[in-house]
C-alpha cells in the first residue's frame, strides 16, 4: 500500500535522540518510515498461551531504528501488549511480546528504518492459525 518513495533533488536527514538515559543522538543514514498493521483475521479468540512462537516482523537489509504501537483497535490492546512485554527491536526485526487477541483485533505499528529496498516476512507459530503477509510490497 504504502511504498519508499525516492526524491532525487531531496536529502532528509533524521536524527535520533535517546531518553535521559539513551544513546547519544545518532544520524540515520538512508531512512525509511514503514507502517505496519497486524490483524486477527479469523473468527476466534487467540488466547496468548497459543502463541508458541511470537509474531516477528523482519525487514530484510534494514537496520529497526525505533518501534512503536501508535494505535490499536480496541485501545485496550495497548496495555495488554505492556503488560504482557516491550515491544523489542534487534538488527532488522521487530517481535510483538504474546499477547490474547480477539477476532477483528489489530495492531498498527511504525518504525524508523535506515537502508535500501528489501523484502518483509512474518513469521511466528500460533496453535491453530495460520499467519500471513497480505500488503505490502517491501520498496
Amino acid at each position: 500500500m504504502y511504498a519508499d518513495a525516492v526524491l532525487p533533488a531531496v536529502t532528509v536527514t533524521v536524527t535520533v535522540s535517546g531518553g535521559p538515559d539513551g544513546p547519544a543522538p545518532a544520524d540515520v543514514p538512508d531512512p525509511r518510515v514503514a507502517v505496519i498493521e497486524i490483524r486477527s483475521a479469523g473468527h476466534a479468540s487467540i488466547p496468548a498461551a497459543d502463541v508458541h512462537v511470537p509474531l516477528t516482523v523482519t525487514l530484510t537489509g534494514r537496520q529497526v531504528i525505533s518501534a512503536d504501537i501508535v494505535d490499536a483497535e480496541p485501545c485496550s490492546v495497548i496495555r495488554l501488549i505492556a503488560d504482557h512485554g516491550p515491544l523489542h527491536h534487534e538488527g532488522g526485526t521487530i517481535t510483538l511480546p504474546p499477547i490474547p487477541m480477539n477476532p477483528a483485533d489489530e495492531i498498527r505499528l511504525v518504525a524508523l528504518l535506515s537502508g535500501a529496498q528489501a523484502g518483509i516476512t512474518c513469521d511466528g507459530h500460533i496453535h491453530g492459525a495460520r499467519i500471513s503477509r497480505v500488503v505490502g510490497n517491501g520498496a
